[in-house]
């Protein structure tokens, strides 16, 4: 992010914004876009200051008054998924998002475990450590080289 431009030349562009010269001359002659000038006069003439305003959004989080509400709800009950508890939230009329529910509990210091459904098992590969031993090498010839019928070369278009 850039920084902003110098309060001097602020100044020199709204006094000579003062003077009656257009946005155009006056973002040509001090090198800033004409649209900058106009923004720079009309913020003096509403609120007579010529400084940058702080950069950088609100950073606080929508779930810092909720905070202690959380950590209850999860020491209440401990198969909460985060979902359920960022829906609970939006019952409560607070929408936020799963990340910033995640932030809030990490923040506390909470520990959460998924209990989410496990994912379906493996329909082409061994899932048995017994059968597949992790780091093992395999010997050249210990791959299958059969081919199956959607391997095969079918006949040739006509």
């Amino acid at each position: 992010m850039g920084k902003p431009y110098s309060n001097d030349l602020r100044d020199r562009v709204v006094a000579a914004m003062a003077t009656g010269r257009s946005c155009r001359d006056v973002g040509a002659a001090f090198a800033v876009a004409p649209s900058t000038a106009g923004n720079w006069y009309r913020r003096h003439q509403q609120m007579q200051s010529r400084a940058a305003r702080s950069m950088g959004g609100d950073r606080r989080s929508k779930l810092t008054k909720h905070a202690d509400w959380i950590a209850a709800r999860l020491a209440q009950t401990s198969e909460l998924t985060l979902g359920e508890v960022r829906d609970e939230l939006a019952g409560r009329g607070i929408s936020v998002s799963y990340a910033s529910v995640w932030r809030m509990v990490r923040r506390l210091g909470l520990r959460h475990k998924k209990k989410g459904p496990s994912s379906p098992l493996s329909r082409t590969g061994w899932m048995s450590p017994s059968l597949a031993t992790s780091g093992a090498r395999r010997k050249a010839g210990s791959t299958s080289t059969a081919s199956c019928s959607s391997m095969r070369p079918g006949p040739r278009p006509a």
